[in-house]
């Protein structure tokens, strides 16, 4: 619905608190596709304070109907009864019922007053006039022609500034079409409007009012070509880049440019300089002539001299593939023997002369500092935690325990915070201070780049010797954990 704004003034320029009355003249059908809704002429009063308008109708225009608009004071002696006869002298409001309650404004404690004591209404403002089909209108630009006086030439004077004030009423005078510039879907259009789309120009010539209907020749219902776009003529040339399709066929004249441009691009023929990725046709297997070879020629070249190679003799390779290399390089013995014969040890090796170290009641890890051999499949030691590649292994371990009662070591993996091997239980008396060593074997598999520890369960705390006592060779290390790692797969 259209929305009426604006502002009701006394003659000093002050808000007027009233009611605005609105009726239709006659009744209305609404316009959808299916009408089941019927307009009556029964009056609607809306309040209005301190002058301010701000209502919704229905829009009129369309159906060239017309509202009946009055705007209505009231002089009163403050007089009012209640239903049990009683005199109210207290504030009181006119509510939009058309009836008068007490209180300034209306609350739920409004009280409903019986009658009022010489109440006078006053119409300030009376007129007919059609509500536009758009968005928002002001209430002052319903009123037909502001013609407030009864004197002929001032009427009259009146009458012709807004006919030539108002650009629709100066071309329903001059008896053309009225200009309306480009065309917009929004927008409402009637008679002799006059619009431009895609480079033509439109009259629209339907009797009734519409928004969004497109100026086409192939519905002429509600517009009318008037002047249609013409062909863009000759430029001089055209300036479109060479292209071996789009120039196919062509009647129109490249420009200097262009064709400058083609002829910088192509390569000359003496002492050519290619750029790009110039392409030539490939030649077949076996040519031997001054042809232009390309690169698919080039690499069939090859492949054909080794599609069936004559090895003779003892052919090497550069290099050994380092391990675990999984792919197409060209393997040698010296690769193979070590694929099946893939070996690595870790051990705790100290200098002679240390002891293994303390002993706790409980779980600890073991020192593990040294790489003797590596495969390739250790990936790093640190921190007594060696890191393996992913695959079939198999392991053995074995650590020593002095005076630490029942022992045993286990393998832990650390990613996944779980015992991957036991080793075997062993007993070191604490009171004959015996050394016993906890071994453990087995094979697994993992999926990932995985860390693991040896890790040793200890019954009783043992210190200096609890796992392990020197040797104390001299200029031998001491060796205390050792792992062993074979790769399976």
């Amino acid at each position: 619905m259209p929305t009426i704004v604006g502002i009701i003034e006394d003659s000093g320029g002050i808000g007027i608190t009233g009611i605005l009355r609105v009726s239709l003249d006659t009744p209305m059908v609404d316009t959808s596709s299916t009408p089941d809704g019927v307009m009556t002429v029964q009056a609607r009063d809306f309040a209005i304070a301190s002058g301010v308008v701000n209502i919704s109708l229905a829009e009129s225009q369309t159906q060239n109907l017309t509202y009946f608009f009055q705007f209505l004071t009231t002089t009163s002696s403050n007089s009012y009864y209640f239903g049990n006869g009683t005199l109210y002298t207290g504030p009181f409001h006119f509510h939009i019922d058309g009836k008068w309650y007490t209180g300034a404004t209306n609350t739920i404690a409004s009280v409903l007053l019986f009658q009022q004591i010489n109440t006078t209404t006053n119409v300030a403002i009376a007129f007919h006039a059609i509500v536009p089909n758009i968005a928002s209108v002001e209430f002052a630009a319903l009123i037909p022609t502001g013609i407030t006086t009864d004197v002929l030439d001032s009427s009259l004077r009146r009458l012709a500034e807004i006919l030539t004030s108002n650009v629709d009423y100066v071309e329903d005078l001059r008896g053309g079409p009225r200009w309306k510039g480009v065309y917009s879907a929004v927008v409402f259009y009637q008679s002799s409007d006059t619009v431009s789309y895609a480079g033509s120009s439109w009259l629209y010539i339907n009797v009734n009012p519409a928004v969004n209907i497109t100026p086409s020749v192939v519905d002429p219902t509600y517009w009318q070509l008037l002047a249609q776009k013409g062909d863009p003529g000759g430029t001089g040339g055209t300036d479109t880049a060479y292209n071996s399709v789009g120039w196919d066929g062509a009647t129109w004249a490249p420009t200097a440019n262009a064709v400058r441009d083609i002829i910088e691009l192509l390569a000359r023929a003496n002492d050519a300089a290619l750029t790009g990725n110039p392409v030539a046709p490939t030649q077949a297997v076996g040519n031997n002539t001054t042809r232009l070879a390309t690169t698919a020629y080039v690499i069939a070249e090859i492949l054909s001299r080794f599609a069936s190679p004559n090895f003779s003799g003892i052919p090497t390779i550069a290099s050994t593939p380092l391990l675990p290399d999984n792919g197409s390089a060209i393997a040698n013995t010296n690769f193979v023997k070590s694929t099946f014969h893939r070996y690595s040890r870790i051990v705790d090796s100290q200098t002679s002369g240390t002891n293994g170290g303390s002993a706790a009641a409980g779980i600890q890890t073991r020192s593990l500092n040294s790489i003797v051999e590596n495969a390739g499949d250790v990936i790093a030691l640190a921190s007594n935690r060696f890191t393996l590649r992913p695959g079939s292994y198999r392991i053995a371990a074995s650590a020593p325990g002095w005076g630490v009662g029942a022992n045993r070591i286990f393998l832990w993996n650390v990613t996944t915070s779980a015992r991957t091997l036991n080793g075997k239980s062993v007993n070191s008396s604490a009171a004959n201070a015996t050394t016993t060593h906890s071994a453990l074997q087995g094979r697994f598999t993992i999926a990932t780049n995985t860390d693991f520890e040896i890790r040793h369960f200890c019954q009783i705390a043992a210190a200096t010797f609890g796992l392990g006592v020197a040797a104390t060779e001299a200029a031998i290390n001491e060796i205390y954990t050792e792992v062993e790692i074979w790769r399976l797969d």
